[in-house]
């Protein structure tokens, strides 16, 4: 509406991608893999959180996460990066992993050793509406499947139920966590189509940016 405004104003949307550099930072983990995971009949979920503000995304689902490790004592929570657990999760100390703050390029190392990604979000704030479905790419080199919150740009990214979860709800939270954790087969058909889909449609080097963005912006260059 604010953008109705300005009619001689140009607007176009070019959605996030992955670069170069990230995709061979993820095909060099995936070389070494055996580096990266775990074995230990343990099933990692992987929060990776790059500030601080991701403290009340995190909120979102800490509390179903508390009772799905309490109920489930081979659940094991990874969280990397800046954040604050909260209040829920005090007698499951033994079923939590710290790692730091890395660069990016150590991050697919991180990543590859979770089983699920998750992608929590408050749904109803606008700015998470913003937010890119960048951590459904990044988890997606790895071919590791990601949950999300149902906001527009991961639904419009994900295909539900093929190559990564959308929760609108707790109960969703809930279910498709546990789906995931029950079902090894599915969670690994589910990381190689999450792998195929951010190669095909997310990797800069396979994309072209529409031509009349192109056009323009060397319009502004000359």
């Amino acid at each position: 509406a604010i953008l109705n405004k300005y009619p001689h104003k140009k607007v176009f949307i070019s959605s996030n991608k992955l670069s170069i550099e990230q995709v061979l930072w993820a095909q060099n983990t995936l070389l070494s893999q055996e580096k990266c995971i775990v074995n230990d009949g343990k099933i990692r979920i992987g929060y990776f959180s790059g500030s601080h503000s991701h403290n009340n995304d995190f909120n979102v689902i800490a509390p179903i996460l508390a009772e799905i490790m309490s109920e489930n004592n081979n659940v094991i929570l990874m969280i990397a990066g800046f954040l604050n657990i909260g209040k829920y999760f005090g007698s499951l100390s033994d079923q939590i992993e710290y790692y730091d703050f890395v660069p990016m390029r150590k991050l697919p190392q991180l990543i590859l050793r979770s089983d699920i990604n998750i992608a929590p979000l408050e749904i109803d704030n606008p700015f998470c509406q913003a937010k890119s479905a960048i951590k459904f790419f990044e988890a997606g080199l790895l071919k590791v499947p990601t949950v999300a919150t149902a906001t527009e740009p991961f639904k419009s990214e994900i295909t539900n139920g093929e190559d990564g979860l959308l929760a609108n709800d707790n109960n969703d939270w809930k279910n498709h966590l546990m789906f995931l954790i029950q079902n090894e087969k599915e969670r690994l058909l589910m990381g190689e189509n999450a792998y195929n889909t951010t190669h095909q449609k997310h990797v800069i080097q396979n994309i072209e940016e529409p031509s009349e963005l192109v056009e323009f912006i060397k319009s502004r260059l000359r």
